[in-house]
């Protein structure tokens, strides 16, 4: 999923809000697992799921300053 949107052109999309919330969606998932998984953090599927909440935490921000 993450793979589909990073190669499409969502800007000016009437499907954006769409693909937003779906972002928005992962951000709060990952959080919720990195929050849990504070005593396997070492561990390769933690640090993917850390390195995913990174990268979709900068592309929500990136879409704020772009609306601004």
């Amino acid at each position: 999923m993450l793979e589909f949107l990073a190669y499409g052109d969502y800007a000016n999309d009437p499907s954006r809000q769409d693909i937003q919330l779906a972002l928005s969606v992962i951000e709060d998932g990952t959080y919720t697992l990195l929050k849990n998984a504070v005593t396997e953090s070492d561990r390769p599927y933690i640090k993917l799921i850390r390195l995913l909440s990174y990268l979709n935490g900068s592309c929500i921000k990136m879409e704020v300053q772009e609306d601004a």
